[in-house]
């Protein structure tokens, strides 16, 4: 059902939700997402099907306009998302310095993917929140984000679901690292050219790459120069 082509009629004279009605369809329970106002009718697709009141609802869009399951969840209260057309995850690449070498963090999903930490966006969470939260879930440890870095990775996670995953850099200051069980089974704390051979997706290991040339960069600007040093300054 989801990404199917759909028209609708709008009943625009009540909400479910913020910019969310209640719509006819001869085959399905349907709702309608109108951001840019009420309209009696709508040609677009599905985007997301949701448990409501106990029916089972397509959610219905126009073409073009994308909709996260924290969008909906945010917009429907009490409703639950079963399926979303477009989903988004929020993460960092996380790294711990010892000695003045740079390790990263990666963790190894239940489907045995090596990957950095990252979730998907809980209702009214910004970006960065949905990262150190799940930062610490998944690893147990508090991070420091480094300012000027935001990447992301899109991708298809079935046919027609697309996913786009948002990455930051954050620094973690230990090394004692605890993954929940059953959700994460295992980690390992590499160096790049390890790390990058360990991790599963060509996007990641690019990701990687970027991440360290960003890190190396601030730390060459954050260090005294040896005239500074002669000066006795920072």
């Amino acid at each position: 059902m989801i990404g199917k082509d759909v028209f609708v009629k709008v009943d625009a004279r009540q909400t479910a939700g913020t910019a969310i009605y209640p719509a006819v369809h001869e085959h399905f329970d349907a709702l309608a997402w109108l951001p840019a106002g009420r309209q009696s009718t709508l040609r677009g697709h599905i985007v997301a099907q949701v448990l409501l009141d106990g029916k089972t609802m397509a959610l219905c869009a126009p073409y073009g306009v994308e909709i996260t399951q924290a969008q909906i969840r945010q917009m429907l209260p009490g409703a639950q998302v079963t399926d979303c057309l477009y989903e988004k995850s929020c993460g960092a690449v996380v790294f711990y310095v010892t000695k003045g070498a740079l390790y990263y963090l990666l963790i190894e999903n239940r489907c045995h993917n090596w990957g950095f930490p990252k979730g998907h966006v809980e209702i009214n969470e910004t970006e960065l929140e949905t990262a150190s939260r799940e930062i610490l879930e998944e690893t147990g440890l508090q991070a420091q984000f480094l300012p000027g870095f935001r990447q992301s990775v899109q991708y298809y996670v079935r046919e027609g679901v697309r996913k786009t995953a948002v990455y930051f850099i954050a620094e973690v200051f230990s090394d004692q690292v605890r993954v929940p069980a059953g959700e994460i089974s295992s980690f390992a704390l590499l160096q790049a050219q390890e790390a990058c051979q360990r991790l599963t997706y060509a996007s990641e290991r690019e990701l990687l790459r970027k991440a360290e040339r960003f890190i190396l960069s601030a730390r060459d600007s954050a260090a005294p120069t040896a005239k500074q040093r002669e000066n006795g300054g920072v």
